[in-house]
């Protein structure tokens, strides 16, 4: 009777140490370790491992274990966290990472082309066999695919769009409320279409008359927020691998290892996100969002938090990662330059409508609508009357214009983007006219002139044209007298329809 209750009471106390030390490993990082917190974490490796050891917990607490005659650093342990946070009230794990992967132990590591082949070497000597190329994991991949064909009906607001992309970067550009962010959410399956079908890769997600709807979590999605949406509670390294729990635990370290490499997190795996720049967090919500190997990568103005050095920065790696990343690509922005530099092309979106779709070169240079030359960009508009196939009448600056290619009989508006805008000594070639300063701000490279034809302004709101110029081009160019001559080239003028 004696033996049994001491034998009960010793169940009881290592019960009580393992409710404890899990307690202790899951606690906010915003509590100090205290005197208490250090013993349990001292009694539960002394009774489980036999060791006084520190990090002993927080590795096997996490899933993993030293090797022997090895210790792996805090910032290694990664934790099989996907599963624990599942349910918890008002997290959505699968809105950030809603793929639960199925690799294979060493191949499928470099699957996506998501990897740094840097890291190789350290990589391999976690993993239990050496990883392959990158170019060889790229090329094994089938062709990549995205077809859309959605309607959503909210109040006030109508969404009906339909694509179809592959792996090349897709660029979806709108001014803000146009239906970019509930297209990608839509695709993401966060919310759901009224009407339609999505399909990736041969997979069908979503097909309202088959009533399919795939959940977050089975649609192999990487999404990047513009707030980032980083696990508080999770360090660097465990954000990264969050998601990853049915990878097999040296794959993930190696994985984690080489996220923190290709995305400049070196050191910093044991930190958490209030511990960390605004633009590291940034690459860890990007590495998080690749590390899982989806099958398409949905980006929701991931820049635009950002300061402009920042920005740049991030966005350079960005490119790189993207130029290797084989899976389909959306990138929401309302930057055309932004977009122009990371994507090969473009989808214009206005009032839940696909307003243009294309390269981008085609779609910057010839926009046909006037909405689509506003959502570029382009500064200059003025309503036409049609002459002939090659001269119109701009209204609204008062002035005959040659153009270059026929006009369509329903054409409207010519525009002109402002670096376009010419100004040549002499008045000999067609489409030149006198013009004067309105007024003019500066940057540190660019000025930007305002600029009326035909007359003196009289007001710095009086004026027809605005242009830019580079600032070693301004200082020449304010010393001539006015009138200025001010040449719009037939070629660059852009004629549209409403």
């Amino acid at each position: 009777m004696g033996v049994a209750l001491a034998w009960v009471l010793l169940m009881i106390a290592v019960s009580l140490l393992v409710i404890a030390g899990i307690n202790y490993g899951n606690r906010s990082q915003s509590q100090k370790p205290t005197a208490a917190n250090a013993l349990v974490k001292r009694a539960f490796n002394w009774v489980f491992f036999q060791t006084l050891r520190g990090d002993q917990f927080c590795l096997t607490s996490s899933g993993l274990r030293p090797p022997r005659g090895g210790r792996i650093p805090l910032s290694l342990a990664l934790g099989r966290m996907g599963r624990r946070l599942d349910n918890r009230r008002g997290e959505t794990p699968a809105a950030v990472s809603s793929a639960q992967p199925d690799l294979a132990p060493s191949q499928e590591l470099w699957n996506q082309g998501a990897i740094a082949p840097s890291l190789a070497a350290s990589a391999t000597a976690i993993a239990p066999h050496p990883l392959p190329e990158m170019a060889a994991a790229i090329a094994a991949q089938p062709a990549a695919e995205l077809i859309v064909q959605i309607e959503k009906q909210v109040p006030g607001f109508h969404l009906q769009v339909g694509f179809q992309t592959t792996h090349e970067p897709l660029g979806l550009l709108g001014a803000s409320g146009s239906g970019k962010s509930m297209t990608l959410r839509c695709i993401a399956g966060l919310d759901t279409p009224s009407q339609g079908r999505i399909v990736l890769n041969g997979r069908v997600l979503f097909d309202a008359h088959k009533q399919i709807n795939l959940p977050s979590r089975d649609r192999k999605v990487g999404l990047v927020f513009q707030n980032y949406a980083l696990f508080p509670h999770l360090t660097v390294a465990q954000n990264i691998a969050f998601g990853m729990d049915d990878v097999p635990k040296p794959q993930r370290v190696a994985a984690v290892v080489r996220y923190l490499d290709q995305m400049g997190l070196t050191g910093l795996g044991d930190r958490y996100p209030h511990q960390i720049s605004g633009g590291q967090q940034q690459r860890v919500a990007l590495a998080r969002a690749l590390a899982i190997q989806p099958d398409i990568l949905l980006l929701d103005e991931p820049l635009s938090a950002l300061d402009t050095y920042l920005r740049s920065h991030i966005e350079k790696l960005l490119i790189e990662v993207l130029s290797q990343y084989r899976g389909i690509t959306l990138f929401i922005t309302h930057k055309l330059e932004e977009a122009y530099r990371v994507c090969t092309n473009l989808l214009v979106l206005a009032n839940g409508q696909i307003q243009a779709e294309g390269p981008k070169a085609d779609i910057f240079e010839h926009p046909p609508t006037l909405e689509i030359a506003k959502v570029t960009e382009c500064k200059n508009f003025s309503r036409v009357r049609r002459l002939d196939d090659h001269h119109i009448e701009a209204l609204d600056w008062g002035c005959r214009l040659e153009v270059s290619t026929p006009m369509p009989s329903d054409t409207g508006y010519v525009g002109l983007r402002a670096h376009h805008v010419k100004y040549p000594r002499e008045p000999r070639a067609s489409n030149t006219f006198p013009g004067w300063l309105a007024m003019s701000t500066e940057t540190q490279h660019r000025v930007t002139l305002y600029i009326k034809l035909h007359g003196e302004p009289t007001s710095p709101q009086d004026y027809h044209l605005q242009a830019e110029i580079y600032r070693d081009k301004w200082e020449s160019l304010k010393r001539r007298p006015f009138p200025w001559q001010v040449r719009l080239a037939p070629h660059s003028l852009i004629t549209m329809t409403q």
